[in-house]
Formats: structure tokens, sequence, C-alpha cells
């Protein structure tokens, strides 16, 4: 999974990442959620901040035998809110998971550009290469084989 603190710092960096691997993920959108998410995030720390003072505030006031169901009403709205906001948090995040969980690794310098396993290039070998008298089989075929798969 890719570091959201680095995409946000470097953007451009992905971006250019992503073009070399021919993949078409929207950096822009990943940001645009992210933000939403962040946002989001802190609203809800807010209301609750206030909820808390309010809490101490309703507290105190019946400590001194005062009323206190205005404020007691508008603490249900601020929680109807947190409700809310809750809710919107953790749509941003299974939106921004749906497009990180995509995004491929970010590559090398030294690594070619291409879209397949066919534009690498070989850049080192161990060993020797066996050499059948048969011709091997494929492991999808050996598990169908068996009944594995």
């Amino acid at each position: 999974m890719i570091d959201m603190k680095a995409l946000r710092d470097d953007p451009d960096r992905f971006r250019a990442a992503l073009k070399r691997r021919g993949s078409d993920i929207d950096v822009d959108q990943i940001l645009a959620v992210d933000l939403d998410r962040r946002t989001a995030v802190h609203a809800v720390e807010q209301l609750r901040a206030e909820q808390n003072r309010a809490s101490d505030a309703i507290a105190q006031a019946k400590r001194n035998k005062e009323n206190a169901d205005d404020a007691i009403a508008a603490m249900r709205d601020v929680s109807a809110k947190i409700k809310s906001g809750e809710e919107k948090i953790r749509e941003a995040e299974v939106a921004l998971d749906d497009i990180v969980l995509g995004f491929p690794n970010i590559v090398d310098d030294s690594v070619p550009d291409g879209t397949s396993e066919d534009d690498n290039r070989l850049e080192l070998t161990w060993g020797d290469k066996p050499e059948f008298s048969f011709e091997p089989k494929d492991h999808v075929d050996i598990g169908e084989g068996l009944g594995l798969l």
C-alpha cells in the first residue's frame, strides 16, 4: 500500500511512476478522496471537542441545579452530526482503499518502462537452467491432474 503522506507531498513522482508502468490510475482522484476523508475527520474531531465542552457545562449546570434542557437538546444535534460525519469518514475510507489497493509499487529508476514482463530485461541468472527429456507441465495442469484444483 502506498504512503499517503508521500503521495500528498510529491504527487508528480507518483504520476511519473504510473505513466512508466502504463497505469491509468488518477492520482488527483486519490488526493481528492483523501482530502474529503481528512476534512471529515477534522470536522468530527471539532464536534467531539464541542460535545465534551458542552457535557462539562451540562454537568456543572446540573450540579448547580440549573436547567440544562436547551444544552442537552443542542448536544443531541451535535451527536447526530457526529454520526453523520463518521459515516462520511467510513465511506471515504472504503473509496480510498478501493483505489489505493490497486496502486502498483513505484518502480526504481533503473527499471525499463513497460506494461508487461516482456518489457523487462534480464539482469542476472543463477545456476544452469535444467533440461528435461519431457515437456514440463504448468503448475495449474499438475494441480488439476491431482484433483487439487
